[in-house]
């Protein structure tokens, strides 16, 4: 790993941009975050995954453009973006951290919130919500917030309710990542890693304020595993579907029992992501019967290796989840699961 190092003070914040390939839009990103004058004191370090696209080019062109402001780091082989930002990690001497996906950009006045509440409240964590293309408010955890808590596991069952466990509306003190890291070489490394780092947070701070804007484009994970009905990626839904092995134990260690709201929404969140699982699996039989030119479904194991993988890792049995949702007035839930269970 080569570094290009200007220098500088210890800032308040790092923010850590892996780079493989969006040279479309690494300017972009990296121009959103330098406009804010907030940016003064804090440290942006880009690192660049042996991207083919020119991206290298661009961070250089960066570095020189914002000189002073601005690290780039490079990986000398393609590691992927677990190991991206575990080399991220490694660099970072801020006393919070903030990744940010290069294809990404941050809105106007991000910072300038997000130094405010650092200041007045000093949370491990703080979480933020975000824009999303054609759906402008996306809400990532449940409440009003704009005040410091200290619920842990209101923490973790409200990240498991809205579902959101992208790091990248997590800003945690640096502390918290302390032998922590992602999984090298595996997908749905939020999934693996967030609940974890949620379990070290004493104290968090949610804000309702959009800090991110959240591109969709072709050639990302979620593309590559959501949008192509002739090809069922084995590996990347088997990263998927154990993703949260072992999780459960790990709140039965620090509870003493796994509170009942953090078991529902967990298990509901694992149920959520076994439909999906379960809905790609289908489209792809359903394709391969038809065009003997696709990928061959006897390529990827059984639908029910996966539904036996993600219910072991859920704190209720997807039965107990199903009844749980007819009791809370959920049907819709409750035809989903019993519908992709069926299909196993």
């Amino acid at each position: 790993m080569t570094d290009h190092l200007p220098g500088g003070g210890l800032p308040w914040l790092s923010i850590l941009i892996p780079v493989y390939n969006v040279k479309p839009y690494l300017r972009a990103c990296v121009e959103s975050i330098m406009k804010q004058s907030a940016s003064a004191g804090a440290e942006i370090i880009l690192l660049d995954d042996c991207s083919a696209d020119g991206s290298l080019r661009l961070c250089e062109q960066l570095v020189q453009d914002f000189a002073g402001r601005l690290r780039l780091i490079q990986h000398d082989s393609n590691r992927g973006i677990s190991a991206a930002r575990n080399s991220l990690l490694s660099q970072a001497r801020g006393q919070y951290v903030w990744f940010i996906d290069s294809d990404d950009y941050l809105i106007g006045g991000a910072l300038a919130h997000l130094r405010r509440i650092i200041e007045q409240n000093d949370p491990d964590l703080v979480i933020c919500n975000y824009h999303k293309h054609r759906a402008w408010f996306k809400k990532s955890f449940p409440g009003s917030g704009r005040k410091t808590d200290h619920n842990q596991r209101k923490l973790i069952a409200g990240v498991f309710q809205y579902r959101k466990m992208y790091a990248w509306l997590k800003i945690a003190k640096r502390s918290l990542w302390n032998g922590l890291q992602f999984p090298p070489g595996r997908c749905f490394e939020d999934i693996a890693t967030i609940p974890y780092l949620l379990l070290r947070a004493e104290s968090f701070y949610y804000t309702p304020q959009r800090w991110i804007y959240y591109r969709v484009r072709p050639g990302s994970l979620m593309a590559s595993v959501a949008q192509r009905p002739d090809i069922f990626d084995a590996d990347k839904n088997d990263a998927a579907a154990r993703a949260l092995l072992g999780y459960a134990d790990v709140l039965k260690d620090r509870f003493g029992e796994i509170p009942p709201e953090i078991g529902y929404y967990m298990s509901h969140f694992i149920a959520k992501e076994y439909i999906k699982l379960a809905r790609r699996y289908r489209k792809v039989a359903i394709c391969s019967s038809q065009n003997t030119t696709t990928h061959p479904q006897s390529m990827a194991p059984p639908l029910s290796h996966y539904l036996r993988k993600m219910e072991s890792s859920s704190p209720l049995a997807f039965d107990a989840l199903r009844y749980k949702y007819l009791r809370r007035g959920q049907p819709w839930d409750y035809f989903a699961l019993s519908h992709a269970m069926t299909m196993a």
